[in-house]
């Protein structure tokens, strides 16, 4: 009587290139899970999910600080990839935040003369 063992495979064949792209880029929750949660998703919506993560992760304000980050299972099974979040703080050119007469009465509240007169010229 002989016993036949089944070959174990590899981790890296246990999922998809695509599911690992992702995971690399949300390593957050339970591997199993996150890859169940997506069973059904092809190998082109990982991808699409991975470039959507890697941007949230530069823009979502909440996980620059790290005070919420949900699990990648959680944010496929609620499909919060439909949600909207509060986005870092962009900086303003200061030409945007200041117009010259803003910044002509500036100069003479602090300097209590009139601006120089090279501003005048355009």
């Amino acid at each position: 009587m002989t016993i036949e063992l089944l070959p174990v495979l590899p981790k890296s064949t246990k999922y998809s290139d695509a599911f690992e792209a992702t995971w690399k880029a949300h390593p957050h929750g339970v591997k199993k899970a996150a890859f169940k949660a997506g069973a059904a998703f092809s190998e082109s919506e990982w991808l699409g999910l991975q470039h959507y993560l890697e941007k949230r992760h530069t823009d979502d304000l909440k996980w620059l600080e790290g005070t919420y980050v949900p699990h990648l299972s959680t944010f496929i099974n609620q499909e919060r990839w439909t949600d909207e979040y509060e986005k870092k703080w962009t900086v303003k050119r200061r030409e945007d935040k200041y117009d010259r007469a803003n910044a002509e009465q500036e100069w003479i509240r602090v300097h209590g003369a009139p601006a120089p007169a090279t501003w005048n010229k355009k």
